[in-house]
């Protein structure tokens, strides 16, 4: 597939610095974060979108076919297929947010708090919340654009097997900072993501999806921090 050294770069850095960056950011989150996560987020997105443009300018400038990372124009069935799936995620998950967190059952309600707290990032006041979009938007692009669309384009010559597990193993390694659990939970979302790549070669409903469950997420986070803790 005519790798080069730019792209032994960009392996590198998704399944060792991130993973390793991930590790060092959950120390320091350990227990309850101190101050405004806003810097942090800061810093996510600015990693984030220095991210896509390694990988971006590197595809450019050796010539290669966007189409190779996922990025389809004009999308084709399959990815318009998901855009549709992606409609109908987005119905379902408006309506949930419309049912007050109040109105769970205590032990459902619990289950969520410990989901959410393991996350470790999410905003907890309203100036967190409106810096968390573009955190969530960003996540949503850079992560598809490098765990998918590159990870499987460079492991490609080896069978849709090992794309399939090398992409979910990074994912998943670099969410370390939610502790073990949170990055199981991540190996599992990424499986699905990667499968979901595998069948149909467009990235771009992937990107919207993962963006909306983050986005998701950070309203829940949000809203759970305006409940009176438990007694």
């Amino acid at each position: 597939m005519g790798h080069n050294a730019f792209d032994l770069v960009l392996i590198v850095l998704a399944v060792v610095i991130l993973p390793a960056l991930s590790i060092l950011m959950g120390r320091r989150l350990a227990g309850a974060p101190a101050g405004s996560l806003v810097p942090r987020y800061a810093f996510t997105v600015v990693r984030g979108w220095a991210v896509v443009a390694l990988v971006m300018i590197g595809w450019w400038w050796n010539g290669r076919p966007f189409t190779w990372l996922g990025l389809d124009i004009p999308v084709s069935p399959y990815g318009l297929a998901g855009l549709g799936f992606d409609a109908v995620v987005a119905v379902a998950m408006a309506t949930q947010l419309l049912r007050p967190l109040s109105a769970l059952k205590p032990d459902r309600l619990a289950v969520l708090r410990r989901q959410m707290a393991q996350i470790k990032i999410l905003p907890r006041t309203r100036s967190e919340f409106l810096f968390f979009l573009p955190v969530a938007v960003t996540a949503g692009v850079w992560e598809e654009l490098l765990y998918r669309g590159f990870l499987f384009w460079f492991f490609s010559g080896f069978g849709i097997v090992v794309s399939i597990l090398v992409s979910t193993i990074a994912f998943g390694a670099g969410h370390l900072y939610q502790d073990v659990r949170g990055a199981a939970r991540a190996f599992l979302l990424g499986l699905v993501f990667a499968l979901a790549y595998a069948a149909t070669q467009s990235l771009w409903w992937l990107i919207v999806i993962h963006a909306m469950i983050d986005v998701f997420g950070g309203i829940n986070g949000r809203r759970l921090s305006k409940l009176p803790e438990p007694a």
